[in-house]
C-alpha cells in the first residue's frame, strides 16, 4: 500500500478493538474490591466466586471478608490525611516506590521503540533502512518477551528487572556516545546506535512488568 493510507490504516485498525472489548466487558464480573467498597457485599460474593477457581470456590467468603477488614483499615489510616502526607512517615516511602517504578518504565529507553522508526531516520539511516531496522526490534522484542516466561522462573522478577534496568541505563549512555562520534563524521556509528536499541527493546520487553507488579518488588 502507498500513499497516505499506508501509515494511517495501522492507526485506524486499532480503533477496530473497543467495539468486541465492550462487548466482553459487558459480561466480564466486576472487581470484588470494587463492590466492597461500594458496600455491596452480597454481590462481591457473587463476583468473587465467580472469579475464583473451582477448586478454592469454598474459600470465596474468607477472601470477601478479609477484603472488607482491608478495606476498613485503609479507612481508618487514611481519615483526616492531607496531600503533605504522602511525603511524611511511612507514606513516604509508597510516595518514593510509586515514582521510581514510573520513572523506570519512562526512562528505561522505551521512547526509542515507540518511535523507533523516526529515531532511527534522525541518526542517519535512509527509509528503507529504517524500516528494517524497526521489523528486526519488534522481532527481537517478541521473542524477549518469550524468553521473559521462563527467566522469570529461574531468576525472579525483582532480579532482572533490576539487571534489566541497569544494561538499558548503559545502553543509552552508549547510544548517547555513539551519537557524538556520529557528528564527528563516523558515520558507522549511527548503525551502532540504531543496533543498541534492539537488545534494549528486547530487555525492555522481558523485563519490566506493570506498575502493579512493580510496587510489589518494594524497590
Amino acid at each position: 500500500m502507498t500513499g497516505i493510507w499506508s501509515f494511517r490504516m495501522p492507526f485506524a485498525v486499532q480503533w477496530a478493538w473497543p467495539i468486541p472489548l465492550f462487548a466482553i466487558l459487558l459480561f466480564a464480573p466486576e472487581s470484588p474490591w470494587w463492590l466492597v467498597r461500594k458496600g455491596k457485599i452480597e454481590q462481591a460474593h457473587k463476583s468473587a466466586r465467580r472469579l475464583t477457581p473451582a477448586a478454592t470456590k469454598d474459600r470465596s467468603k474468607e477472601t470477601v471478608s478479609s477484603m472488607i477488614r482491608t478495606n476498613q483499615l485503609e479507612k481508618d489510616v487514611s481519615s483526616g490525611t492531607s496531600f503533605l502526607d504522602c511525603f511524611r512517615g511511612t507514606d513516604l516511602r509508597r510516595t518514593e516506590i510509586s515514582m521510581i517504578t514510573w520513572t523506570c518504565q519512562i526512562m528505561c529507553g522505551l521512547q526509542f521503540a515507540n518511535y523507533s522508526t523516526y529515531f532511527f531516520q534522525q541518526a542517519g539511516l535512509d527509509t528503507s533502512n529504517s524500516f528494517s531496522m524497526t521489523i528486526g526490534l519488534y522481532g527481537a522484542a517478541f521473542v524477549g518477551t518469550l524468553l521473559s516466561w521462563w527467566f522469570i522462573t529461574i531468576f525472579g522478577r525483582r532480579q532482572i528487572f533490576t539487571t534489566g534496568l541497569f544494561c538499558l541505563a548503559i545502553g543509552q549512555l552508549l547510544i548517547g556516545i555513539l551519537s557524538v562520534v556520529a557528528d564527528k563524521g563516523y558515520t558507522g556509528a549511527r548503525w551502532g546506535q540504531a543496533c543498541k536499541c534492539i537488545p534494549g527493546q528486547s530487555l525492555d520487553d522481558a523485563d519490566f512488568p506493570s506498575y502493579d507488579d512493580c510496587l510489589a518488588f518494594r524497590l
